[in-house]
């Protein structure tokens, strides 16, 4: 692109230039002309008293007059190589025709007798709108005669009136065209000379400069320059830790992710995503560069031009493209990649915690985040956290290897996390789901018996308390790792610059989704822990939960610490 436009700079300057030098060479050569002797007048070699005197192009007193092939009246007149019987009639090339009379091409003009082609007239006999005899010429009719519109000239520049004794201006192709009046023949045809050969000069270049301009005014943003098959030509050769470094997960997780996404696609007949045959329309964008626009998406914070840009499309192919694969993940994969474990499963999550920390019964740990995201168009101030910026609340639940087994998220910011769990399914469904044992959550969330939260501290805790609190914390901490490995990787969640809450959480999801896939695969990176505070606030006193369960759940917290004495 940069190239196209320096040379289309250069050429413009080239016209420029050429335009400048002609125009200074017609005003010398104007200005010799309307001198009583010019550059060739007297007896210099071509005789007369102008450029080339003498009624023809090397005239009586000039170099080659008398009887050589070109004297007498020129080139083309009087005693030239087509006199008396020549068959193009007699002392000129063509007889009151395009060429008529002595001159070089006429009788003093351009196209002899004052007329396109003699005669004074258009095509001879006189001019029906104007007197274009005895050595007056309108440089208007003449450039339109010169493009091949003499009717149109006349029409145009003379119609119904006679053109002027004087030097005036007139209007041709929206451009000032001097008319000129009384002058002898000799003058006349020489200066109507150079204008002509000016005039032919300036529409070429005029013709070449409206070409690109309306070449550059015919390209649209659509036919900007573009990278053509850059998963082809690029992607395929990236190295191992190149695919880590731009798309954040390995190469093999990208296949395994398309596994899924075609196994889906095909079980349940999901249209839209995978590409249909052919049906002889604009090619369509594969699966695998559809499935790399959108995890570049979530690997950067680049904007969708700059992402369409990268692979080949337009910003709006990319944006809907990226748009339709975030709600087809969000409805479709949620229920297979992010589920809750299964009863032998939480057998074993429970026995190694019960092994490792001394802490019995758990099968997970929960806490949320904080997304940040630019201000909502609808309800923007709600958005706004209590860590002075917009953003979303995550609410997650992760188990021992940092997979999620449960999300929830679109909450504004400025609701406290026990106030998201409330309002979140697994309120409702969370006792069921962890049967006889808990997930542990910090302090704000309330204590519940299927939710332990620790201690608070009061300044009066016994040991038994601070050691439950110490080993309660080492375990909660694999959701916080989980958080930072979900940001390190998945860099758009640092700040998604998306106003549409629907988006924003359905790239949250997404983001969790994919998360999950990775781990599953050995798909390693790394952590980037959250730098939000880690002071907790306190739960809302206008929340309410069910007494009884706060009361059991209190004692099954204390006879928990009493197993560490």
């Amino acid at each position: 692109m940069a190239v196209v436009v320096h040379m289309i700079m250069v050429v413009r300057m080239v016209v420029m230039i050429r335009k400048l030098v002609v125009c200074m060479l017609v005003a010398v050569r104007i200005l010799a002309v309307v001198s009583a002797c010019g550059q060739h007048g007297g007896s210099g070699p071509h005789g007369g008293c102008g450029l080339h005197d003498g009624g023809g192009l090397h005239g009586e007193g000039g170099q080659h007059g008398g009887s050589v092939p070109h004297g007498g009246g020129g080139q083309h007149g009087g005693g030239g190589p087509h006199v008396g019987g020549d068959p193009h009639g007699d002392g000129g090339r063509h007889v009151s025709g395009l060429h008529c009379g002595s001159g070089l091409h006429g009788d003093g003009v351009l196209y002899g007798g004052g007329g396109l082609h003699g005669g004074g007239c258009t095509h001879g006999g006189g001019c029906p709108h104007a007197k274009h005899v005895n050595g007056r010429i309108r440089l208007g009719c003449l450039r339109e005669a010169l493009r091949g519109s003499a009717h149109n000239a006349h029409r145009v520049n003379c119609a119904q009136r006679k053109c002027p004794n004087q030097m005036e201006m007139c209007f041709t192709d929206d451009k000032h065209l001097p008319v000129y009046g009384k002058m002898d023949n000799n003058k006349r045809k020489r200066l109507t000379l150079l204008v002509s050969s000016l005039l032919e000069s300036t529409d070429e270049d005029e013709s070449a400069e409206s070409g690109m301009k309306v070449t550059q005014q015919k390209k649209g943003p659509g036919d900007r320059h573009r990278q053509i098959n850059y998963t082809e030509n690029v992607v395929s050769a990236f190295t191992i830790d190149e695919i880590k470094t731009f798309f954040r997960v390995s190469r093999v997780s990208v296949q395994k992710i398309q596994y899924h996404i075609t196994e889906v696609c095909c079980t349940e007949n999901i249209s839209g995503i995978l590409c249909r045959h052919s049906t002889g329309g604009r090619v369509q964008i594969s699966l695998e560069d559809r499935l790399l626009m959108l995890l570049w998406y979530l690997a950067s914070l680049d904007k969708y031009a700059a992402i369409a840009d990268r692979f080949g499309v337009s910003e709006s192919t990319a944006s809907c493209a990226i748009r339709n694969f975030l709600q087809f993940v969000k409805e479709n994969l949620v229920q297979k990649m992010i589920v809750w474990p299964s009863d032998d499963e939480m057998d074993e999550i429970e026995a190694m915690y019960n092994d490792l920390k001394g802490f019995p019964g758990v099968v997970g740990m929960i806490d949320a985040t904080h997304i940040k995201i630019h201000r909502p168009a609808v309800r923007g101030i709600d958005y706004y956290n209590r860590k002075i910026f917009y953003s979303v609340v995550l609410q997650a639940v992760v188990r021992e290897d940092m997979r999620f087994v449960h999300v929830f998220a679109g909450f504004p910011g400025k609701v406290y996390d026990a106030r998201v769990l409330k309002e979140s399914p697994l309120y409702e469904t969370g006792r069921s789901k962890c049967r006889e044992g808990h997930i542990l959550g910090n302090s704000g969330y309330p204590n519940l018996p299927w939710l332990l939260t620790p201690f608070r501290d009061n300044g009066h805790l016994t040991e038994a308390q601070k050691t439950y609190n110490t080993v309660h914390s080492s375990i909660r901490s694999k959701v916080e790792r989980a958080f930072g490995l979900l940001n390190g990787r998945f860099t758009r969640l640092q700040n998604i610059y998306q106003r549409d809450i629907k988006t924003i959480v359905n790239t949250i999801i997404t983001s969790c989704v994919l998360h999950n896939m990775c781990l599953v695969n050995d798909d390693e990176f790394e952590i980037q822990l959250s730098d939000q505070e880690d002071q907790v606030p306190d739960m809302p006193n206008r929340l309410n939960f069910d007494d009884h369960d706060q009361e059991f759940a209190a004692l099954k917290r204390i006879t928990i610490a009493r197993n560490f004495l």
